[in-house]
């Protein structure tokens, strides 16, 4: 397990991370700021390459996120791999970003009263900004959690409890990576988004290849995964949600049989368990019955494929906003 803890500077995370770190028995990791490009993504490369075998919980404060935020601000060029070092994590770690944030004012506080010597304070909104731009832009399993106004025994129990949500759901899903069942093709990409969300969207099952010889799905990388991601940020929901899909293996020719998807349905069963989600949007007809049928007590909403309505509808605008609005229902 790989527990990231970042956000800006005064933000609380280093609290947090030496007291989950206690908790958790975990190794407390601090990187050094990379000279380079090149000295970035050795550090960060050779990290996961040296521990992949480990059973430990790593406690990072602060990790490659570092370099998306600080290398452009004042080290002169841009940390750029951020979707190839995820792909690398996912390969051998579980892991969980634990988003620590605060106000501007509670920052500036607390940044006077230890001193500062590192980010500039007229820097420190442009520090915020980018954290909350890195939290869209990365695709892995997260928390959020704002010192300004949580507790720290609240919040250890809510990353603690995260923690073992990730560890448990990628866990299960990891089981059968090496096994093949009736036509299907180890689970890929693994499911994401925040852990204690209060919606869920489920697509159907990835297909295709995408960037870096992954499986495509709804939500994972390329045009439609975009466009999902952009109507759900409208919708205002996006940092809200769970995303996976009703069979998480490629099948032959991008369809699933029943019993495809009554072997693959335990593990659905699990993520709706662990995550509880008040409303669970299917993503088409296929993952809206099978869903239904089997969890009656949830509310479960049929929406179009984000495919489709990309196809059809991306040059009517009234069209779009009606499925935008489709996915305001929960707020």
């Amino acid at each position: 397990m790989i527990n990231n803890f970042t956000g800006a500077d005064g933000s609380g995370k280093t609290t947090l991370a030496e007291k989950t770190c206690n908790l958790s028995n975990g190794v407390y990791t601090h990187f050094d700021k990379p000279k380079d490009l090149a000295d970035g993504k050795n550090q960060y490369f050779g990290f996961l390459n040296d521990h992949k075998d480990d059973t430990i919980n790593y406690i990072c404060d602060r990790f490659h996120e570092g370099e998306w935020v600080y290398a452009p601000l004042y080290r002169g060029y841009t940390g750029n791999y951020l979707s190839e070092f995820e792909r690398e994590i996912i390969k051998d770690h579980n892991y969980l970003l634990t988003y620590v944030t605060a106000n501007l004012e509670t920052i500036i506080t607390r940044t006077r009263i230890r001193g500062e010597d590192f980010v500039k304070e007229e820097h420190f909104q442009t520090v915020l900004n980018l954290f909350n731009d890195f939290l869209y832009l990365q695709k892995m399993p997260f928390i959020i959690v704002d010192t300004s106004t949580a507790p720290i025994p609240g919040s250890l129990i809510r990353i603690q409890d995260a923690m073992k949500k990730v560890n448990n759901i990628w866990g299960s899903i990891k089981q059968c990576i090496d096994n093949k069942c009736d036509g299907v093709i180890a689970p890929t990409p693994l499911p994401r988004g925040n852990v204690e969300a209060k919606y869920m969207i489920v697509g159907q099952n990835p297909g295709g290849r995408g960037k870096g010889s992954q499986y495509q799905t709804a939500w994972s990388e390329g045009q439609t995964p975009e466009f999902l991601n952009n109507v759900l940020k409208q919708a205002g929901i996006y940092l809200d949600c769970w995303f996976t899909n009703l069979v998480l293996c490629s099948t032959e020719n991008n369809s699933i049989t029943t019993k495809q998807a009554n072997t693959c349905i335990a593990n659905l069963e699990y993520q709706i368990q662990l995550i509880n989600p008040d409303i669970i949007f299917a993503l088409g007809e296929v993952a809206a019955k099978t869903i239904t049928k089997k969890f009656p007590n949830k509310k479960v909403i049929e929406v179009a494929h984000p495919t489709y309505i990309k196809r059809f509808y991306s040059n009517k605008p009234d069209k779009i906003q009606e499925y935008i609005d489709l996915f305001k229902v929960g707020k």
